[in-house]
């Protein structure tokens, strides 16, 4: 039966319709690797450590995270607090005519049925690209909600005294005690897994909250099993467990106001070794979920800036 003129022309579409599809696809699964590329190296993961801290950046995978990290150091821009279009004008923003945005992986969802039950179910079947702007792309409206960062405070003071109460709760719920106590030699604290004791010595309330912060992330990895693996190993060795708290800690404590500029962002270099991306990426996504754990503990704003 010959083909009517409709489905002819919907026949001559097709092809172009799925190579463009499929060339966007590509251009993706690129952007992607090349993001994940740039863990490999220490500047690469300082810059990701930076864009992280940001606790605006925090709502978002570590995927995207590290997509909009690699895209902000190749326009020579930092960013802050990036949301879609949509949710700037819901909050009293407009984003600047002529601004262009930074790409990230948004999941596609659809109604489907599923094959036990027979029910129609809403599944995410795969990401597309959608576009997300800085606060320094938009202007605040007369009715605009305060979303501006925190001054970072020193770790001298004590304006996170309030801090060190919520994070001991904390610690209790996941089976931890934490005493102040002095601690030998020039260590301002430590975590014993055998009886799962935190000792932090006596300092500004500030340096404490900082400390119990990386305290905290080495109990968390033993309350996930043990010390975690990367990569597909049995567990993290000594030197990259100090690099994964510390950065977690790093990340928590200027999320939460703390002013880390000063400390240096550990890095094991062995990691992005023989180009085993897998290894550094799990490394960033494990570091972003215990960070987002502490963020949570001391009660961080978690709201959502995604359409």
């Amino acid at each position: 039966m010959q083909s009517s003129p409709t489905q002819r022309r919907s026949d001559r579409k097709r092809p172009s319709a799925n190579a463009e599809h499929e060339g966007r696809r590509e251009r993706d699964r690129r952007r992607l690797e090349e993001a994940t590329r740039a863990l490999q190296d220490s500047e690469g993961w300082r810059r990701w450590i930076a864009l992280r801290r940001h606790n605006g950046l925090a709502r978002y995978s570590t995927t995207n995270q590290l997509l909009l990290a690699c895209e902000a150091w190749a326009r020579g821009t930092e960013l802050n607090y990036v949301a879609g279009y949509r949710w700037w004008s819901e909050h009293g923003y407009q984003v600047r005519r002529g601004e262009r945005g930074y790409a990230i992986m948004a999941p596609l969802a659809r109604w489907i049925e599923d094959e036990g039950t027979g029910e129609r179910v809403r599944r995410i079947v795969g990401f597309r690209s959608v576009s997300v702007f800085d606060r320094s792309q938009v202007e605040a409206g007369p009715d605009a909600v305060a979303i501006e960062p925190p001054q970072a405070e020193p770790l001298s003071g004590d304006s996170h005294a309030h801090l060190l109460p919520k994070l001991r709760g904390f610690a209790d719920s996941i089976g931890v005690r934490v005493d102040i106590e002095s601690v030998p030699g020039a260590a301002r604290g430590f975590y014993r897994r055998r009886d799962s004791r935190i000792v932090v010595a006596p300092d500004d309330p500030n340096a404490m909250v900082r400390t119990l912060l990386h305290e905290l992330a080495h109990a968390l990895l033993a309350e996930r099993g043990g010390g975690d693996s990367v990569g597909g190993r049995v567990a993290l060795d000594y030197a990259e467990e100090e690099c994964v708290v510390e950065c977690a800690g790093h990340v928590a404590a200027a999320a939460a106001g703390l002013d880390t500029s000063g400390e240096a962002v550990a890095y094991c270099a062995g990691w992005g070794e023989d180009g085993k991306l897998e290894v550094v990426a799990e490394a960033a996504r494990l570091i972003d979920a215990l960070a987002a754990r502490l963020e949570a503990a001391m009660g961080l704003d978690e709201s959502s800036g995604t359409d």
